[in-house]
């Protein structure tokens, strides 16, 4: 479920291109544009000034000028030129060309740079994909030989750019509506590379990103980077999700999602399952979760599902096609089960306190099967049901300092008793009965192995673990 959440967040990071006047032309255009008088409607006025070297011309009255030789028309109300270099359209000014259309309420177009400025109620609509912009200041950069490998379009003041992306003839799932994104900043190089900067919010219907920053970049190996303390990423309806960190990033080939990781406080919640620590990575194959990897410095990764906790130093959980195969503890793991509900223990002594005796007057607790250990690895499998798939512990094996804590009902002098058993040894591994069995059907310890076993009938009394055991 959360490869498939995460594959929809994905498709909408990559339809948030920035508006076509930022992404054409791919290649340098071949000259700067020269504007050519369309005409002058009214001609409320016309005069030209002359002097010290300089032509300075003032046009009114729905103003129409063109690049020539380019499908490019720009104009105003009125339009003043000093000098040729620097041309102002003044009131209801626009841009358009085959693929863009820019109003504002002025157009500053300096020759030099060929760099388009517009300024106050600014909204750019790209007539390929429906997309918007909106804003009250917006620099247009066109490409051109010998001054721009590449157009840039630079947005700021908090602009809105809203971006509906273009479905599959598949996709026959109600319409989400756009994406939304603001931001302080908002930059555009080429057709490949989107950045914001300052508060960025990305918004839809079901789904909402917020960050300090955002970076999207296109291409055979995209990625799409959102920064913050911390950033965020979150999806609503049936199979919502959240992902925080400090760095969360996005991998693309191609435009198809691989990987999403968090860096920095990373975490992942969905439904009933919780992935943390220092980082996280969600592998992806086919649009489908493949692995999911957790690490931590500062504090250790952290997974739990379905009621299990699995702490360590790193916990890899793999799911080939979303289906559980196996999960990999290394570095001061442990694994628990659920709470069992049917079973009131107390828990014993730990190996920091293993010389102290267990007290009989502490508060009992609901008990866990755990086990610990350096390395701790447990494989699945998939079991039908009654029609229904269920996933099911094969065998778990803890190595290296590896202890366990085991709760069962058994059958003594006619009664059901709960007992606890509390073990240590080298190398710990459990193999699970068969389905439709439950329950352990071997357990199986080597090197220095040592324990403690509590029935019914010893609760009440005190009870020492074994002796430390001599230092290999």
């Amino acid at each position: 479920m959360i490869a498939r959440a995460a594959a929809l967040f994905a498709l909408a990071l990559v339809a948030v291109a920035w508006p076509a006047a930022a992404q054409r032309p791919k290649a340098p255009a071949p000259k700067r544009c020269i504007l050519e008088l369309e005409r002058a409607i009214e001609r409320e006025f016309a005069r030209t000034e002359q002097g010290a070297g300089n032509e300075n011309i003032y046009l009114g009255g729905n103003v129409r000028f063109k690049c020539q030789g380019q499908n490019v028309r720009v104009g105003a109300d009125s339009v003043e030129s000093i000098n040729g270099d620097v041309v102002r359209f003044i009131t209801r000014a626009y841009y358009r060309d085959a693929d863009v259309s820019l109003r504002a309420d002025t157009l500053t177009y300096y020759k030099q740079g060929e760099r388009l400025e517009a300024r106050g109620s600014v909204h750019v609509l790209t007539t390929r994909d429906s997309s918007t912009l909106d804003g009250p200041y917006l620099d247009y950069l066109r490409a051109v030989k010998g001054i721009r490998d590449s157009a840039e379009t630079v947005a700021m003041q908090r602009p809105t750019l809203k971006v509906t992306p273009k479905r599959a003839k598949s996709d026959t799932s109600a319409n989400k509506g756009p994406y939304t994104i603001v931001a302080d900043l908002l930059r555009g190089f080429g057709s490949s590379r989107l950045s914001g900067r300052g508060n960025v919010t990305v918004d839809r219907s079901d789904l909402s990103g917020k960050g300090d920053s955002l970076l999207y970049i296109t291409g055979a190996a995209g990625r799409t980077i959102l920064t913050g303390a911390p950033a965020s990423w979150k999806r609503t309806g049936t199979d919502s999700f959240t992902v925080t960190g400090k760095d969360i990033r996005l991998g693309l080939t191609d435009e198809v999602l691989d990987d999403l990781r968090a860096y920095g406080d990373g975490d992942v919640r969905q439904d009933s399952t919780r992935v943390s620590g220092d980082s996280v990575a969600l592998r992806f194959k086919a649009g489908k979760l493949e692995q999911t990897d957790a690490w931590g410095r500062a504090m250790q990764a952290h997974a739990k599902r379905a009621g299990y906790d699995i702490t360590g130093d790193s916990v890899v959980i793999r799911t080939p096609g979303e289906q559980l195969q196996s999960i990999l503890v290394r570095g001061r793991g442990s694994i628990q089960n659920p709470v069992d509900t049917t079973v009131i223990l107390p828990t014993p002594p730990t190996d920091s306190t293993a010389d102290s005796t267990a007290d009989s007057t502490a508060t009992p607790k609901r008990d866990r099967d755990t086990l610990w250990g350096n390395r701790i690895e447990a494989q699945f499998t998939q079991v039908d049901s009654s029609g229904t798939m269920l996933t099911r512990l094969l065998h778990i094996e803890a190595r290296g300092s590896a202890r366990s804590l085991m709760t069962q009902q058994v059958q003594k002098n006619g009664k059901t008793t709960p007992t606890i058993n509390y073990s240590r040894a080298d190398t710990i591994r459990v193999t699970m009965k068969l389905f439709p069995g439950s329950g352990f059907d071997e357990v199986r310890m080597n090197g220095h192995v040592d324990g403690l076993q509590l029935e019914t009938a010893s609760l009440g009394k005190k009870a020492a673990l074994p002796a430390k055991r001599p230092t290999p």
